[in-house]
């Protein structure tokens, strides 16, 4: 079962949408078209591999942009049916699984701790996101026919191991840190999500309804303007912080849908209200100012320069417009969403939103405004 959308109906979706060439070009515009297996060789690379401690600070952006790479092929094969991006991504994991890339992280737990290098912190959250990425891309594309038995044991073992050590490390971890500010940060919901993702993957019940109770922590700390403390208060960044903050809560929400739980009719106050103070602090950042002042990240810069990067770099904390759009069409913040982010031609990709945002939600015969 796919994580964030109905694989099957999408499919279908824009299979009737691709009926002439022309809406055909769309489609494989916003999904991609492979007309041969893409290559992965180097794929991963010898820094990361069984036996290789992985360094965050010089490999980070590495790891990332292979799980961008990942999760679009992904995506393009549940929707598209394209045999060569599922091909790629099987390839891509086998080879992942073989290496037992990631798998000698540091498991230093107390990297939460003051006084503790960032870097350690970031490394162990980075890998249970890679996580998250190969779960949503393994179920994507596990009906491929690449992914034999054997492929498909090899894959999953390798997901169970980077989960026990890295995701279920994290809790062990928060289990004696009832009180510390991560246990409701942006970087504790990232850890949820992945705990999630995994027990979907397993169906397992158990741990699917635990990893709730990590985003009902977090929708609790929603102040009654729609402003969270974790993405508010950190300095120049802080409405860059607050879109991610928006990522990761949609993508539980729309996970939780897809799972057949009725989020939306629960926290959609909540989360109207979130979309709200984002869109307002992008109109005014004055908005955000009395928050943004406690600087928790960006110390000496202005936190009244606020970094609105990406508004023109549509891969980053931006793709869950897309899943708004398509559930809200009618309600104002789409018109406001349209207006803010611009015309047709962008494609909005994340691996924290399973992959190809656009490619999932978009109804491509809808015009933004510019």
């Amino acid at each position: 079962e796919t994580i964030l959308f109905d694989a099957d109906k999408r499919s279908s979706q824009v299979s009737n949408f691709s009926s002439s060439e022309k809406s055909k070009e769309t489609a494989e515009y916003f999904c991609g078209s492979y007309k041969n297996p893409i290559s992965t060789t180097g794929s991963p690379p010898a820094s990361m591999k069984a036996g290789t401690a992985y360094d965050y600070t010089a490999r980070a952006r590495e790891v990332e942009w292979w799980m961008k790479s990942l999760t679009k092929l992904g995506t393009t094969y549940a929707v598209m049916k394209d045999d060569n991006a599922g091909r790629s991504a099987v390839d891509f994991l086998v080879q992942w699984a073989n290496a037992s890339a990631l798998l000698e992280t540091p498991t230093f737990w107390a990297g939460f701790e003051p006084g503790t290098s960032g870097a350690t912190r970031n490394a162990l959250q980075v890998v249970s996101i890679a996580t998250y990425a190969a779960i949503t891309t393994y179920l994507n594309i596990k009906n491929h026919d690449a992914m034999t038995p054997e492929n498909s044991k090899l894959v999953v073992d390798w997901i169970d191991r980077l989960f026990s050590k890295y995701t279920a490390g994290h809790y062990r971890w928060y289990a004696n840190k009832p009180t510390h500010r991560r246990m409701w940060d942006n970087s504790r919901l990232k850890i949820d999500l992945t705990y999630m993702a995994y027990a979907i993957m397993k169906g397992d019940d158990e741990k699917f309804q635990f990893s709730i109770q990590g985003f009902l922590k977090y929708m609790d700390k929603v102040r009654p303007d729609g402003s969270h403390p974790d993405g508010s208060g950190r300095g120049s960044r802080a409405i860059w912080y607050t879109g991610l903050t928006l990522i990761i809560t949609t993508s539980f929400l729309e996970i939780l849908e897809n799972q057949s739980y009725p989020a939306y009719d629960q926290y959609g106050d909540q989360y109207h209200k979130m979309v709200d103070f984002f869109l307002d602090a992008i109109d005014d950042p004055e908005v955000i100012y009395p928050y943004a002042k406690a600087m928790l990240v960006s110390k000496g810069r202005d936190y009244r320069v606020q970094d609105l990067s990406f508004l023109e770099i549509k891969h980053t904390n931006i793709a869950w417009v897309e899943a708004f759009v398509a559930r809200f069409p009618n309600h104002p913040n789409t018109n406001r969403i349209k207006k803010i982010m611009g015309n047709t031609s962008s494609v909005y990709r994340d691996y924290l939103f399973g992959g190809n945002a656009s490619c999932a939600f978009r109804d491509f015969e809808m015009t933004f405004d510019n």
